[in-house]
C-alpha cells in the first residue's frame, strides 16, 4: 500500500481520552436523581453497548418527562466541561506528521459534534484537521468522508478504538484498518476484530502509515 491520501480517526477514545470526561457527566446525572453512580469500571464496560440513555435506565435513573431529562443533564455537563477533555498521547504528533506528509485527516463518529470545532481550536489542533464528519456512525461516516474527498477506500486508513467501528470499516474493500487499544473496550475485544495491525499508542501510527504491514480490510 502506498502512502495513504487520507487518515480517518474516530474521535471519542481514539484522538481524545474521553472516557473520564463522559464518566463525570454520567455521575452528574446519577447525583441529580440521588442515585449512587456505578463504578468507573462498570461504566467503561457497558457505555458503548447501552449508550447513555440505556445506561441510566439500567442503573436506576427514573424515566421522566420532567425538565431536565437525564440526557439533557449529561450533554449539558459535557458542554460546560469541554476544557476537561484531553488528547490521547501521540495525537498531536500524528496530526503534525500527516500535515507534513500532505495526508488529509478526517474525524468521524464524534459524540458532541456541535461544539467539536471549538474543542479542536481549544486543543490547538483545528488547523491540522481537514474535515469533521458529524452525526454519522460506522460505515456511513466512512462512506461520507470518502465521498467528500473523492478518495477510494484503497487510498485510506481508518483508525478506531471501538470494536463496532472496526467491524464497520470492513465493509470497505481495500481500506487499511488500524486498531488502537486502551480506551473504552478491553483489548481482547479489539484484538478479536483482526485489524490489519494493532497499536497501543498513537505514537506508533506514523510508522504504520510509512510501512505497509500488510493488510487491508
Amino acid at each position: 500500500m502506498p502512502s495513504p491520501r487520507i487518515v480517518m480517526l474516530n474521535w471519542d477514545g481514539t484522538l481524545v481520552d474521553s472516557l473520564p470526561w463522559t464518566y463525570q457527566a454520567a455521575c452528574a446525572v446519577f447525583l441529580h436523581f440521588n442515585r449512587e453512580p456505578p463504578t468507573f469500571e462498570i461504566y467503561r464496560a457497558e457505555i458503548l453497548k447501552l449508550r447513555p440513555a440505556g445506561f441510566f435506565q439500567k442503573y436506576g435513573v427514573p424515566e421522566t418527562a420532567l425538565w431536565p431529562t437525564p440526557q439533557v443533564i449529561y450533554e449539558t455537563y459535557l458542554l460546560k466541561h469541554l476544557d476537561d477533555l484531553n488528547l490521547r498521547d501521540g495525537a498531536r504528533e500524528v496530526l503534525g506528521f500527516c500535515k507534513d506528509r500532505r495526508i488529509r485527516v478526517a474525524i468521524v463518529n464524534c459524540l458532541v459534534p456541535g461544539e467539536l470545532l471549538y474543542t479542536l481550536e481549544r486543543l490547538g489542533i483545528g488547523h491540522l484537521i481537514d474535515h469533521v464528519q458529524a452525526y454519522s456512525y460506522g460505515g456511513l461516516g466512512i462512506a461520507s468522508v470518502l465521498a467528500h474527498f473523492g478518495i477510494e477506500a484503497e487510498e485510506a486508513v481508518y483508525v478506531d478504538s471501538s470494536a463496532k467501528g472496526l467491524e464497520a470499516a470492513k465493509e470497505f474493500a481495500g481500506i487499511k484498518i488500524i486498531a488502537l487499544t486502551g480506551s473504552f473496550q478491553p483489548s481482547e475485544k479489539i484484538l478479536a476484530k483482526n485489524a490489519a495491525c494493532v497499536i497501543t499508542t498513537l505514537m506508533d501510527l506514523p510508522f504504520q502509515l510509512d510501512n505497509d504491514t500488510s493488510g487491508v480490510g
